[in-house]
This record gives structure tokens, C-alpha cells and sequence, in this order.
């Protein structure tokens, strides 16, 4: 679990919805350009070649960013150097968790407010698992449509929630065909900004250490130097964020 706040100041209202390139969409937008320009590197922590597929469909400035231009794109700053390197440390940090997950068996694999993650697309799952995405219906057909269009083929089958996080989305979960009798593997990437503050202020491997799950949090510092990526100066804004962030995950029996 992780968060990336402050990335376009966007704060969340009661009736807000999904639109690929304003609300929350436009979130999803910025950090699948981050991980186009992360894949682009001569020696990239992570390659999601989606990513840039997502770009050039919207076009215009997304599209010139992975060309070279945009000079006054966000992701051109200081800042968004280094917003790069954590989504490439993030992206390979958790694919390497859900390939842990499908050699231990897990066959459900849950990606919470899926919104622009490709992995039901990009990593090779093995027979029998089955990929649920949760997020509103537009950005679910924003991707399907898309990737179609590319000539891309889901990995494994896919059960498309559309349901709004704030509403009963356990519920619509299990009305998919998810069985919560059996392992499942989940991912809330990004996520975390979006909750109460109350809940913000709960560290998560200690929230899953206190009801009985085995937690590892990794700072993000760490990863970034494991991966050989510069760690920025703590007083500076990008210093700010990767010191809050940590990368966590958790197994329970």
C-alpha cells in the first residue's frame, strides 16, 4: 500500500465521478506517464508498455510528453523526476508480489480502484486465476476499449466491478463471483490518499500486524537506492513525499 499525494492537488467531493483526463482520471493519466517515461530509461526498474498505449490515446500533451516534448509538463520538473523513479520502484515492487501470490497459488487477484493498472494484461498468470477490477464503469471501458482497439487480449479472465469505492463494494465483489472462501491477492496502489484522515494517520503495517497478518513496510527510500535511484533531499518537495511513503505488504493464513 502506498500513497502519492499533491500530485495535481486534486482533493476528492461527495458526488465527484470518473473522466480519463479530469476527477480522479486525470491522477490515473499522470501515473500511467510516469511509468511510459520510467519504461523509456535504458535500464528501467519496471516495463509497462500499457502505459504508453493509455498516453497516445488520449493524445495531445500526454502523447508529446512520451516524444519529447511538453516542456511544461509536470512530469519535466525536478519533482516529477522523481515521481518517475518511485512509480518504477512501485510498479516493479508489486509485480513482484503478485508473482510471489501466483507461485503460492492464489488464483483470485483483486486490484482495487484498478483505474489504468495493467496487470491483467502484462503478467503472465496461470491457469485457473481470475482478475477483478474495481473502479467506476467509465475508466473500466476507457481501458477494455483501448487495449482492444490495440489488439491486446487480457492475460487471464477478467471480472470488470464497476462500482464506486464509497459505496458496497465488497458486495458487488462477491456478486462477480469472487469467493472469499478461498486465497485471494490484493492491491491498493495509490490508494490510500483517498481515505479518511483518520485512516491515513494508521500506518497500514501496523494496522495489519494488529489483527493478526505477518506486514513488512518497506520505505521508500530503500527501494529507490536498491533500484539505484537517487533518494531526493528531505526539505525538498519531492524529499517530502518519498519520505511519507512507505511500500507495504502482508500475508494472513
Amino acid at each position: 500500500m502506498s500513497g502519492c499525494a499533491g500530485i495535481n492537488g486534486y482533493v476528492r467531493t461527495e458526488n465527484d465521478s470518473w473522466d480519463i483526463q479530469t476527477s480522479v482520471g486525470s491522477t490515473a493519466l499522470f501515473v500511467a506517464a510516469a511509468r511510459a517515461l520510467e519504461a523509456q530509461k535504458p535500464n528501467p526498474a519496471a516495463v509497462d508498455p500499457y502505459a504508453e498505449v493509455f498516453c497516445r490515446a488520449v493524445g495531445g500533451e500526454w502523447a508529446d510528453l512520451l516524444d519529447g516534448g511538453a516542456p511544461e509538463h509536470p512530469l519535466k520538473t525536478e519533482f516529477g523526476e522523481h515521481f518517475v523513479n518511485f512509480q518504477g520502484v512501485r510498479t516493479r515492487y508489486f509485480d513482484i508480489y503478485f508473482d510471489a501470490a501466483a507461485a503460492a497459488g492464489v488464483r483470485q487477484i483483486v486490484l482495487l480502484a484498478a483505474g489504468l493498472d495493467s496487470r491483467g494484461y502484462r503478467l503472465s498468470w496461470p491457469d485457473g486465476t481470475v482478475v477483478f477490477e474495481l473502479d467506476q464503469p467509465r475508466v473500466l471501458d476507457f481501458k477494455r476499449e483501448v487495449l482492444a482497439a490495440h489488439g491486446d487480449a487480457p492475460t487471464a479472465p477478467r471480472k470488470e466491478v464497476a462500482v464506486d469505492l464509497r459505496n458496497d463494494w465488497p458486495q458487488a465483489l462477491r456478486d462477480n463471483g469472487f469467493d472469499p472462501s478461498k486465497p485471494s491477492a490484493w492491491i491498493a496502489e495509490g490508494l490510500l490518499i483517498y481515505l479518511p484522515a483518520t485512516a491515513q494517520h494508521a500506518p497500514a503495517h501496523e494496522w495489519f500486524g494488529s489483527r493478526g497478518w505477518w506486514a513488512v513496510s518497506t520505505p521508500l527510500p530503500y527501494q529507490l537506492r536498491a533500484f539505484g535511484r537517487p533518494v531526493p533531499a528531505p526539505d525538498s518537495e519531492a524529499g517530502v513525499m518519498t519520505g511519507n511513503i512507505s511500500l507495504v505488504s502482508a500475508i494472513k493464513d
